[in-house]
């Protein structure tokens, strides 16, 4: 929760937030941007290819990225910006540390999603692949025949799309009653349920 706009403390808080505040939301938004002119179809190694406006170190931040999160990437860019633009108004954000690891590990549930969808199978990070790799195995191993089932894994696509909400609502300090009138959840979920039963 963010409380107690313009409270930076003493000076060297106010210092200290401002400067953290700037360097965190300038990097979101040059990773957003850096994102954004990554050719996702040529990306073969963490690195990328360096032709881009902001030269290596853009291709260095977006490649590394795109190879880690894929294209969770421009969600974990726009939280930087998110938190860098909370501290430099002087905005209190409780439990920052911990919102940065939901964050991260909540790509795993969003690519599990583009998976299921068949929105993009390819990009969806080393992270998500190894821990698929891993959970696979793991099943395997003590022969659990029911996890090779379409409801199973569809199932399991509709959980990490309800947990993959909430963490968001959580980080971003989004409150449910906003969306009464939006109706936004209702559709994403409509969505979804269309995009799972349709192909059981």
């Amino acid at each position: 929760e963010i409380v107690n706009m313009f409270k930076y403390g003493g000076f060297k808080l106010f210092l200290f937030k401002v400067i953290v505040g700037l360097i965190l939301l300038a990097f979101g938004l040059f990773l957003i941007f850096s994102i954004g002119n990554q050719d996702l179809e040529k990306l073969e190694a963490p690195f990328g290819s360096i032709n881009y406006i902001f030269g290596y170190f853009s291709a260095l931040t977006s490649g590394s990225f795109l190879y880690l999160f894929g294209v969770y990437s421009y969600v974990v860019g726009f939280f930087f910006s998110y938190v860098g633009l909370c501290l430099f108004l002087g905005f209190l954000i409780k439990n920052i540390f911990f919102k940065f690891l939901l964050i991260f590990t909540s790509s795993v549930f969003f690519n599990q999603i583009l998976v299921a969808t068949n929105l993009n199978k390819s990009e969806t990070g080393v992270i998500y692949s190894s821990l698929e790799f891993f959970v696979k195995n793991f099943f395997n191993d003590y022969n659990l025949q029911f996890t090779e089932s379409r409801f199973f894994y569809y199932a399991l696509s509709l959980l990490s799309f309800f947990v993959l909400v909430l963490v968001l609502f959580y980080v971003f300090n989004i409150k449910f009653r906003y969306l009464k009138k939006l109706k936004l959840l209702e559709s994403a979920v409509s969505f979804f349920y269309r995009k799972i039963f349709k192909v059981i």
